[in-house]
């Protein structure tokens, strides 16, 4: 009974719901829950990589505070010392280095929080989109502006350059930075899916 009752108050972040009526505050506190997670993750000895991380595969728990769960670790794998390996994950959040087969690690993940983060500012992966995106006030622009600085840096072409996941969560608003006045626009409903 205690799991239906859970399952009743999680969604994919994939689901305008989890938007409505929560606003921004809501959606950064779920970002920052990844990353928390995902820190953890690349934390361990050996390292473990997600390698699907999307939209689809965080939950979002509409709790007082609301919490983010990474879910769906079928493809993830320990860190491997730079050896070609298999195409994985989802092409759309699949870092350069792991579509095209080369090594990968900690960065490949990273690469797809940015763009989970674009996504979830603009219910697109089109980063061009985040100017156009409205917020109310100085405050908003400000958490806009730094969501858009980190997922820049996670989205950098070349692993070496991308932030490590403890740096991504230090530069995160925090609950503590953001009000709960303003919303941020929920991503459109679509008929098509996002993976």
């Amino acid at each position: 009974m205690g799991r239906r009752w859970e399952f009743r108050r999680v969604q994919q972040l994939r689901s305008n719901a989890v938007f409505e009526a929560d606003g921004h505050a809501f959606a950064y506190k779920i970002l920052l829950d990844v990353a928390r997670g995902m820190t953890y993750l690349h934390k361990l000895t050996p390292v473990i990589l997600h390698l699907d991380l999307k939209p689809a595969n965080i939950l979002v728990e509409k709790s007082v505070p609301p919490k983010g769960k990474i879910t769906d670790f079928g493809l993830s794998r320990f860190a491997r010392n730079s050896l070609p390996q298999p195409k994985v994950g989802t092409e759309k959040y699949m870092a350069p280095e792991v579509a095209q087969g080369k090594p990968y690690g900690p960065a490949a993940d990273v690469f797809s929080l940015g763009r989970v983060i674009i996504w979830t500012i603009t219910g697109e992966l089109c980063p061009e989109l985040i100017s156009s995106t409205s917020f109310k006030g100085q405050e908003d622009a400000c958490l806009f502006q730094t969501l858009d600085e980190v997922a820049s840096s996670c989205l950098e072409e070349e692993p070496h350059m991308r932030p490590h996941f403890f740096q991504v969560y230090d530069r995160l608003p925090t609950p503590s930075t953001i009000t709960t006045t303003t919303k941020i626009v929920p991503p459109p409903t679509t008929t098509k899916i996002v993976l």
